[in-house]
């Protein structure tokens, strides 16, 4: 077993990170403290100084010292019974979890008008100085234990919306990351090989996406492209991406439909009831133009050349893979001229959203898609344009995530 050693330098790094960070989290707990403090002699002085005003009192200041006072003791009486009795109070269900809350706070409230009248009337000089706290001592301290009650469960909801705020910023900043790693595991967006090019796009709907696509290139020279949709969003749809990803350089060598079938019986052992990923693949030999492609699920492909736009289709059974092991892909081969296009898409271009939910749909897609074959961008400026065009139709707002990957023959 090997044994890691910090240097000097090291340690030394390591020491001041963690003093940093302890004094980081020691003035965020003053901070709290602090504005807890500070709301409770607030609360205090304010019933103080209504008091004098009610009993048209002159001596104001003494409302104000004595109301800060006890407002300071009940916050310090509820703080002690909180660092003695939370833990086990944690451990209590919701609903008994909430009743001791509330009779924690009605008893610091209680002790806590009883100790600051003590207080108070020691700062003052001793003797009743006070007019706020003169009646019968029961009414009051149970008023004061009545608004302590109130104050406790204000604080309680801020630290409930405190721990939730912290909760969805720290799930946020795991799902950035998710994101970033997604994305550094994805291919460039731009791939130029020995007589072809391919550009690619890949937007999620989300943090994550489900979307993805790959580019392989193999011995013989050729160049297999993917794009595929995982079911569902967010981590779980990119954590089965990414094992997808990862395995198909090892099983690509083989034809299209191979890789289809030997993918798919990986999947159905592995996925769970409505995961399944569509993907349609093609493996392009640059000497020749000849493409070879497979479908499973997915919208089919286009060829875009200057003579028009040519629908890839598929025949036999498409079903996603991981549904079931038995199907056997049937593949078909295509020849690209040089200087013709091949286009794969994910399902979320043809069915965004243009208007009262109905879909941009596939008919569109083709329009849209032979009205820029002419255009003389090529490869990310062309994708670009596609999927500007789609956007000025559907919205700024992505329902689905949107791939598209497009593979060029070099022209001649």
């Amino acid at each position: 077993m090997t044994s890691w050693k910090l240097s000097g330098e090291q340690r030394v790094g390591r020491a001041v990170y963690d003093n940093c960070m302890e004094r980081a989290a020691f003035l965020k707990i003053c901070r709290v403290e602090l504005r807890q403090i500070l709301f409770s002699v607030v609360i205090g002085v304010s019933i103080g100084l209504v008091l004098a005003v009610s009993q048209s009192a002159h001596d104001l200041l003494q409302y104000a010292i004595g109301g800060a006072v006890v407002g300071f003791s009940i916050y310090g009486i509820i703080s002690l019974l909180s660092l003695s009795f939370d833990r086990f109070i944690e451990l209590l269900p919701e609903r008994y979890r909430v009743l001791c809350e509330g009779t924690k706070y009605l008893i610091g409230g209680a002790l806590g008008y009883f100790v600051g009248v003590i207080l108070a009337n020691a700062l003052l000089g001793g003797g009743v100085r006070i007019p706020m706290i003169r009646g019968p001592l029961r009414t009051i301290m149970l008023v004061s234990a009545a608004i302590a009650l109130v104050v406790g469960f204000v604080f309680r909801s801020f630290k409930v919306l405190h721990e939730r705020l912290r909760t969805r910023e720290w799930a946020e900043r795991e799902l950035e990351i998710a994101r970033s790693i997604q994305t550094r595991l994805l291919p460039p967006t731009e791939v130029d090989g020995d007589g072809f090019s391919v550009a690619a796009r890949n937007l999620p709907a989300h943090y994550v996406a489900g979307d993805f696509y790959d580019i392989v290139r193999l011995d013989d020279g050729s160049v297999m492209v993917v794009v595929a949709d995982v079911a569902g969003k967010g981590v779980a749809a990119s954590l089965i991406m990414s094992s997808v990803k990862a395995v198909l350089p090892f099983i690509a060598r083989g034809g299209v439909g191979e890789m289809m079938q030997t993918l798919n019986r990986k999947l159905v052992q592995e996925l769970g009831d409505r995961e399944f990923v569509a993907l349609v693949c093609a493996r392009f030999h640059p000497a020749t133009g000849a493409v070879e492609v497979a479908n499973a699920g997915c919208p089919d492909p286009y060829i875009v050349n200057g003579h028009g736009v040519e629908i890839v289709h598929c025949d036999g059974i498409r079903l996603p893979l991981g549904i079931r092991s038995d199907v056997d892909y049937s593949t078909t081969t295509r020849r690209l001229d040089p200087g013709s296009r091949l286009l794969l898409l994910s399902d979320g271009i043809p069915e965004a959203s243009i208007a009262e939910g109905q879909p941009l749909g596939y008919e569109a897609l083709q329009q849209i898609v032979d009205a820029l074959r002419s255009v003389p961008d090529r490869g990310s400026a062309w994708i670009d344009r596609l999927l500007q065009e789609v956007r000025r139709r559907a919205g700024s707002t992505l329902t689905d995530d949107w791939t598209a990957l497009l593979l060029e023959r070099a022209a001649a």
